[in-house]
């Protein structure tokens, strides 16, 4: 799914100063931001390599699901902190001091919800996660990724308040820290204690960074008033604000455990750990362009509210980035085989054949998701639920019959294809009939011929 983000202040840039800019101003926007995810994200490989060499498939499965469960619970739990609290903080709304006592006793609050989950209820969990035949050899496991959630919760805080203050270069180094603890712990972690390493790995960077960050944060807030009145209403204030945000996130997890656990069940945990090596290959290469590239576009469309101006804006944003992805897709694409032993191991060749086909599916995902940006820009969070609860409807119920049909794990591959290019249309549809959008000659011409480029390679 998309990630969501608030209007106005993001990064070091607010909507009103990025208006009309050309393309330099895309270039000068993905400097920075790609450079610190660059790092962070080179350190992730380099975790991943780690638990594919001396943890072998199974493990590497194990972590994938573990990764989602952590990511989920925190995600979905913190209510749409990550929009909510930057408005708070970047318009002045709530004093800094007031967002830190509710940002801290609400994390209390969920803190104490997953002890208890995780004190009495993992065994459900993990049958949700593994099913009954394989769920009593986890339970323990579990119990830890359910607690250690809390800890990726509170981090979601600590890096929305200081991204209301635009503290871009202080989050980049709280990620550094989260990603190289994580590097640093996991051959000790993956060889010492195996499964139950595998599961404190999962939140093992988060608690360096949050410790670095709770001190900076006190540091800023010291001497601030205490505020001790309205806290429940302002803790309801929160949920009541980002309720949807919050629904659409536990709704991605889902999709992921979902998918994850079909898998599982039709092609055991080596068929989960090759589906999951090219999901996170596909993933990661398209969170190294997207991410960077929504702190341009989505305030700079923020400020655009006659349609002619957001059309030209979208087709630009579209062109550039179809510019950037293309050449990259069919570098993924040649040399697949090669990056998937350089990441994982040459235990997981299979999964080069799955990664060729969603990578099919780059260039409908990159259209995809500027017209998103667009709709989300505009306040558009419904029409933007229904796009993401199709396509994930199409991706639970056709891997379902994939493994009902045995129709091979490669068969997952194209599910996955053939959910965004329903994506596309339906996004397409919505931007035409909602926003008034037009994708130019141009714009259209660039897309096809990407499209029909990577189709020629995969075929050849």
């Amino acid at each position: 799914m998309h990630s969501v983000s608030p209007k106005g202040k993001v990064g070091d840039a607010s909507a009103p100063g990025f208006r009309r800019r050309s393309l330099t101003s895309f270039v000068q926007a993905f400097g920075f931001s790609i450079s610190a995810m660059t790092l962070t994200t080179g350190l992730g490989v380099i975790s991943n390599k780690i638990i594919a060499v001396w943890g072998g498939p199974e493990l590497s499965g194990l972590v994938a699901v573990f990764r989602q469960l952590y990511g989920g619970l925190s995600q979905g739990l913190s209510f749409g902190a990550d929009v909510v609290v930057v408005q708070w903080v970047s318009s002045g709304q709530k004093t800094l001091s007031t967002t830190v006592r509710i940002a801290s006793q609400y994390v209390l609050i969920i803190g104490g919800l997953l002890a208890v989950v995780a004190v009495f209820l993992p065994q459900w969990v993990a049958i949700g996660l593994f099913g009954r035949p394989l769920a009593s050899s986890y339970v323990l496991e579990v119990a830890v990724v359910v607690m250690s959630s809390a800890v990726g919760l509170a981090m979601i805080f600590v890096i929305a308040i200081l991204n209301g203050l635009v503290r871009v270069r202080t989050v980049a180094a709280l990620n550094i820290i989260a990603a190289s603890t994580t590097a640093a712990a996991a051959y000790l972690l993956i060889t010492r204690w195996a499964s139950f390493g595998a599961a404190l790995l999962v939140g093992f960077g988060n608690v360096a960074a949050l410790i670095v960050g709770g001190w900076l944060i006190r540091r800023l807030v010291s001497g601030g008033d205490s505020i001790r009145h309205g806290l429940v209403n302002a803790v309801r204030t929160l949920v009541s604000s980002g309720s949807l945000l919050a629904g659409l996130n536990i709704l991605a997890t889902v999709v992921l455990l979902t998918v994850q656990a079909i898998v599982t069940r039709g092609y055991g945990l080596e068929g989960l750990a090759l589906y999951s090596a090219s999901a996170t290959i596909s993933n990661t290469f398209m969170m190294l362009f997207m991410s960077p590239m929504k702190t341009y576009v989505l305030p700079t469309l923020g400020g655009l509210g006659a349609s002619p101006e957001r059309s030209r804006f979208v087709n630009r944003a579209l062109q550039f980035t179809l510019l950037l992805v293309f050449p990259c897709a069919l570098a993924l694409l040649g040399l697949r085989n090669g990056i998937i032993q350089g990441l994982y191991s040459t235990e997981f060749l299979g999964a080069g054949e799955l990664l060729a086909i969603e990578t099919l599916a780059i260039i409908p995902r990159t259209v995809t998701w500027v017209l998103a940006m667009a709709l989300l820009s505009a306040g558009l969070y419904k029409t933007y639920a229904v796009t993401e609860v199709t396509r994930a409807t199409i991706l639970i119920f056709g891997c379902g019959v994939v493994v009902a049909l045995q129709l091979g794990i490669h068969a997952v591959a194209w599910v996955f294809c053939a959910a965004y290019a329903v994506d596309l249309v339906i996004y397409l549809g919505y931007s035409i009939r909602q926003l008034q959008l037009r994708l130019n000659a141009v714009s259209t011409a660039l897309a096809a011929s990407m499209m029909l480029l990577v189709t020629l390679v995969y075929l050849s």
